[in-house]
């Protein structure tokens, strides 16, 4: 009886095992910074700026499936100001990592130092699932 009921158990825990879902590993993209060339104008990769003042957006996303996950990893010696489709996300201490959520469909990341000398860019992005950015000097 003992016997029966091991049998069944492992089993069971067999095929529960094989019903597990399969997380597929993040996409990595590693980026090599350059210098920014000095320019007379505003940065065409930048549409809008790093806030100056708190504001409430009233209009609040909710986390759905048209969504993509982003590990921004900065391996780089700079403070680094992320920019995704030419809108500000957020700003990185050197040596860290973050996480961000962005709308599924977005086409570029940007990143400069927050002392403006170094940038880091990619362009022709489509992201479906989940991927990993690391910022090299």
């Amino acid at each position: 009886m003992k016997k029966a009921v091991f049998l069944f158990a492992f089993v069971l825990g067999l095929g529960t095992m094989s019903q597990a879902q399969v997380v597929s590993p993040d996409q990595v993209v590693e980026l090599k910074s350059q210098k920014i060339a000095p320019s007379r104008g505003a940065n065409p990769k930048i549409k809008g700026e790093k806030p100056t003042e708190d504001k409430v957006d009233e209009k609040v996303k909710t986390r759905g499936s048209y969504t993509c996950d982003l590990k921004l990893e900065n391996w780089s010696s700079y403070c680094v100001d992320v920019y995704i489709d030419g809108y500000y996300k957020c700003t990185m201490s050197s040596k860290t990592y973050m996480y961000v959520v962005v709308d599924l469909g977005y086409s570029s990341i940007y990143a400069k130092s927050c002392g403006e000398t170094v940038e880091w860019s990619k362009d022709g992005i489509q992201c479906s699932d989940s991927y990993t950015y690391r910022f090299y000097d």
